[in-house]
């Protein structure tokens, strides 16, 4: 996987920090030129694991909110368990496949 452009950013912030700003280290992970180097893939790992949580967050509140609409479908079952079922199928989709290119 490729870093994105704010991945070479934070390393390039971080070689910033311990050698300057117009260090070779700096300068050159901000042009790309150091993509394979392990503290810009840590960068983009961490990026990745945190966009990976933020959609498990996000998919759990959808699947809560079928579960909260199911509720209100005493007077139709069947509408509230389709309710029931959307939130379960929310709840198995696999997050690392919706940023997947």
């Amino acid at each position: 996987m490729t870093p994105t452009q704010e991945d070479r950013e934070a390393a390039a912030d971080y070689f910033a920090l311990l050698h300057g700003e117009t260090s070779n280290q700096s300068v050159n992970a901000r042009r790309g030129n150091m993509d394979d180097l392990p503290t810009v893939q840590a960068f983009m790992r961490h990026r990745l694991a945190a966009e990976e949580r933020g959609a498990k967050m996000a998919l759990e509140a959808a699947a809560k909110v079928f579960e909260a609409e199911a509720d209100t479908w005493v007077q139709t079952p069947l509408r509230g368990a389709m309710k029931r079922k959307g939130a379960i199928a929310i709840r198995q989709i696999d997050t690392a496949s919706l940023g997947a290119e």
